[in-house]
């Protein structure tokens, strides 16, 4: 009887174990995406001119030097709300310096963000130092953040040009 029980409980956490690896594979199939699926944002960047055009159209949108950009969408997606996470310390961390200012996508620029959750730091010259989202991995609420490493970049006094990070997969909806 009791050899039974045993096998009983070792069958109930095997199943346990394989139900588990299904539902986080099926979390990871149907959260995790290419910020940059179709690679427009990586040729796009390639051209002289990409911070520069990018920079003015946000001026056009009264953003001023010294900004944090958020870029979302309507209606907000998931992994929208999941960047908070990392958003929050990034503004605190940066507060004193940047202001914190939530940018809606239009078509003008759809060209240059292909998925959101997404963020742009504009110094206080108005040069464009980071363009990319706020975390990586499954669901990026497990992923890795780029709060240290977009803080590093905005506060840096050297400037040699701006940082797209557009070859990562995470939790984005693309545009």
């Amino acid at each position: 009887m009791y050899k039974h029980k045993q096998n009983i409980v070792i069958l109930s956490l095997i199943l346990w174990f394989a139900a588990t690896l299904a539902a986080l594979y099926y979390l990871k199939a149907d959260r995790i995406k290419q910020f940059d699926p179709e690679g427009a944002l990586t040729a796009k960047s390639s051209t002289m001119a990409f911070d520069d055009e990018l920079v003015n159209l946000l001026k056009k949108r009264g953003i001023k030097a010294n900004t944090l950009v958020h870029f979302s969408e309507q209606p907000s997606c998931y992994c929208n709300n999941l960047s908070q996470r990392f958003s929050k310390p990034l503004h605190q961390q940066l507060g004193s310096e940047y202001t914190f200012e939530n940018v809606e996508l239009d078509e003008s620029l759809l060209e240059f963000i292909p998925s959101y959750p997404a963020i742009a730091v504009i110094d206080d010259q108005f040069r464009l130092r980071y363009l990319g989202p706020y975390a990586s991995g499954i669901g990026c609420w497990v992923g890795k953040g780029n709060t240290e490493k977009i803080v590093n970049i905005a506060k840096s006094s050297d400037y040699f040009g701006a940082v797209i990070n557009s070859e990562v997969k995470g939790c984005y909806c693309n545009t």
